[in-house]
């Protein structure tokens, strides 16, 4: 059976049917160059504005959901456009390397193992009131903030009015 259009491949009149997409429309097939297409495409190839438009939004930090949304997009299209326009920045790093030197470790008590781990000749035990200890203290109270079980009992603060109070009773006697 004749069909009285062109393959957008090869520019053939010589299409045949080809049974139907699973979203039901006609499928054909080009007996010239054996490609496969419909007569009225769902997607269509986006413009460049969109493309641009897309891309301003994509350096601004928005999420992709927002980005479908704005832009009247599909969430796959901008996922694949995302990935191929990141996949193209280049991946050069200049590494520069530290000056070598002496290696120094922050501990923030008088441990006696300290003393035994360490040579003494490298080993000054300075305590908490020395400010030489800071950078060490930080990590300390950001990983007692990011780790529920390390959590001290002042830097929690319950929602429930009871338990409010109560901390504050303790607190206070």
């Amino acid at each position: 059976m004749e069909i009285e259009m062109t393959c957008l491949t090869c520019g053939s009149h010589d299409l045949s049917k080809n049974s139907t997409t699973r979203r039901g429309q006609q499928n054909y097939k080009c007996r010239d160059c054996n490609r496969q297409f419909v007569e009225v495409p769902q997607w269509k190839l986006k413009d460049k504005d969109t493309r641009s438009f897309v891309g301003r939004l994509l350096l601004e930090k928005i999420p992709l959901a927002a980005i479908a949304r704005a832009t009247q997009v599909s969430d796959s299209w901008l996922q694949g456009y995302a990935n191929a326009c990141y996949g193209a920045v280049p991946k050069a790093a200049e590494v520069i390397p530290k000056a070598k030197g002496k290696l120094s470790v922050q501990m923030t008590d008088f441990w006696e193992v300290y003393v035994t781990a360490i040579p003494c000749k490298r080993h000054e035990a300075v305590g908490q009131n020395s400010d030489l200890t800071s950078y060490i203290e930080r990590l300390n109270d950001t990983l007692r903030r990011r780790i529920s079980r390390l959590v001290r009992k002042f830097l929690s603060f319950s929602k429930k009015l009871e338990n409010r109070i109560g901390y504050d009773l303790d607190v206070h006697l």
